[in-house]
């Protein structure tokens, strides 16, 4: 048996395996005209390729062929073998010679499609690395990366031993294996650090970085600072990444050109993680990989926008891929809370595109201590507006009214949330925290509400400005606290 490059000497012979097999054996009788018309010479003047396998009489008894999509991604087509050649190594054979080709003309990506008919086919491109993009009726969509580019995985740590394992084991049982994985340990005082040295050891694309307590944004800029990756991922070290996490990031950062790829996540109880996997299987199966691309402008406006998952979603840093360059200059803010919506702009400012996917890869874990935080801190009342201030500030500089805007309506929001949070809160202090986000609504509101009304023109825009109108004139006539309006404006955020 050889594999050669096809000819038209063996255009009749492909054509009958094609319909001996495709049609005849596996019954897609509608593809028989058009296997009648087939030119895999085609394939050549555009960058791809067909190949033959042939036995020592000349037969055509196997086939595969690579059709240009774009200057990245090349996508499989007729590929087919002889019914008592399967499980030969011929299969095989073809498929690498076809990817060979394929890296040395640049291709990143190769994808395909395949039916539940075809069961054995699909266990081979699982052997191969191939991994579902999406599932139409009895059709699965595959894509594989011909390379993988470094990717620094930065995991925040600070005495969480208890789930601490959970998420090393994610990370390192990723299908994506080119990943530089920096474990810092900000000064935990429990068996944290321990547990990181024992993975170190175990795996050695770990490195452990023991510092003095510093927070979250501290440790996030030390991993910055030591990441060799092409690409960065912030993972907390008590949440939990399905297996195909990079993998499929990669791939829609790759084959979108985009600047940062991102996912959705799942909230998932802390007695529930060991089954998290399959928790996220169901959630994903019906979903496909690819998603929405848009540019930056359009991300900042989503970001501020007024759909509440849309916009936990955009500012969160965990269920993202960055690029390394548009993270160049940005530092997270050292001793404040909040530090997502400190940074989150700033990046989406210096990206030209952000590719979203629906698919839930991010398990954040639910722990009793993040479900029942009932008492607000002052300072996270501080910092979460002081973010907005931040923002408005920054795209003020830049001279966009518009979008700073939208940032100073939401500060008016959060005012109302965080107000809404206390009065149901066990704070002993209610009436004066009250009192201090009132007097700051107050103030920005006659400050500015004019030209956030003037600037913001979307209906649901409109609507949650009715509500911040309401909600003032009634803290000024009837001196009704703002908190009261919070049922009110998650309700309109949580709408479709």
């Amino acid at each position: 048996m050889q594999i050669l490059e096809y000819t038209n000497q063996y255009r009749q012979k492909t054509i009958d395996l094609l319909i001996r097999v495709a049609v005849k054996e596996f019954g897609f009788k509608e593809w028989e005209e058009s296997f009648k018309i087939f030119e895999n010479e085609m394939y050549k003047e555009n960058n791809g390729i067909c190949y033959v396998a042939i036995d020592d009489k000349d037969n055509v008894i196997g086939t595969i062929s690579l059709r240009k999509i774009d200057n990245f991604v090349g996508e499989v087509k007729n590929f087919y073998v002889e019914k008592e050649y399967r499980g030969t190594g011929i299969s095989q054979d073809l498929l690498d010679t076809l990817t060979n080709f394929a890296k040395e003309r640049g291709y990143e990506i190769l994808e395909l499609d395949s039916y539940k008919e075809f069961s054995r086919a699909l266990n081979f491109y699982k052997k191969n690395n191939f991994f579902v993009k999406s599932v139409e009726d009895n059709k699965f969509i595959y894509y594989k990366l011909l390379s993988q580019e470094k990717i620094t995985v930065i995991v925040s740590i600070y005495n969480i031993e208890k789930y601490l394992e959970n998420c090393i084991k994610s990370i390192i049982n990723q299908k994506y294996r080119n990943l530089q994985i920096l474990l810092i340990d900000d000064g935990s005082t429990d068996t944290s650090g321990e547990i990181c040295d024992k993975y170190a050891k175990i795996d050695n694309r770990i490195e452990v970085i023991h510092k003095k307590n510093g927070g979250l944004a501290d440790a996030r800029n030390s991993g910055i600072s030591l990441a060799k990756g092409k690409y960065i991922s912030f993972i907390d070290g008590d949440d939990y990444i399905y297996p195909t996490f990079y993998m499929d990031l990669y791939y829609l950062i790759k084959k979108y050109s985009a600047d940062i790829s991102e996912c959705d996540f799942l909230r998932i109880n802390e007695d529930d993680v060991e089954n998290a996997e399959d928790i996220i299987f169901k959630e994903n199966e019906k979903l496909e990989l690819g998603g929405e691309l848009i540019n930056g402008k359009e991300a900042i406006d989503e970001l501020f926008g007024t759909k509440l998952q849309s916009y936990i979603k955009k500012v969160i840093v965990c269920n993202k891929l960055y690029s390394t360059k548009v993270l160049k200059d940005i530092k997270f803010p050292l001793g404040r809370l909040h530090e997502d919506e400190y940074t989150t702009y700033k990046i989406l400012n210096n990206s030209n595109k952000v590719i979203t996917t629906k698919k839930k890869l991010y398990g954040y874990i639910q722990t009793r201590n993040s479900i029942m935080r009932r008492e607000i801190k002052q300072k996270r009342i501080e910092d979460n507006l002081d973010a907005y201030i931040q923002s408005s500030n920054f795209f003020r500089d830049r001279n966009n009214v518009q979008v700073e805007m939208k940032c100073r309506r939401r500060y008016l929001e959060i005012c109302i949330a965080l107000s809404g949070k206390i009065l149901k809160s066990e704070n002993k202090n209610k009436a004066e925290l009250l009192k201090e986000i009132q007097d700051k609504f107050i103030f920005y509101y006659e400050k500015y509400l004019k030209d956030i009304v003037l600037h913001n023109s979307e209906d649901r825009e409109k609507r949650i400005i009715k509500i911040i109108i309401e909600a003032y004139e009634d803290l000024k006539e009837k001196n009704k606290n703002i908190g009261e309006y919070w049922a009110k404006w998650q309700e309109l955020l949580n709408e479709q």
